[in-house]
């Protein structure tokens, strides 16, 4: 089963880059170009980083499955059982 994408707020977006909010936090993702791996920060409302780092083996991916990622990397929402 594949998981549902969650309703992130966008503020900037463009094809290397993305800065919004999900349940209070702020998610920063970009990349230097397309086939390079995407950097992931995710900040909680009291200011420290829940997620800070580069998603290795990502070059591949597209910047929505870097927001899934950001997300489920930073326990955002929830992996369904089994993994995916």
């Amino acid at each position: 089963m594949k998981p549902r994408r969650p309703r992130v707020t966008a503020i900037e977006r463009s094809e290397h880059q993305f800065f919004g909010r999900f349940k209070s936090h702020e998610i920063d993702i970009e990349r230097d170009s397309y086939g390079a791996n995407w950097y992931i920060r995710v900040r909680h409302p009291d200011g420290c980083y829940v997620y800070d780092g580069w998603w290795q083996e990502s070059r591949c991916h597209s910047l929505d499955d870097a927001i899934l990622e950001a997300c489920k990397g930073s326990c955002l929402v929830a992996t369904p059982k089994g993994g995916a």
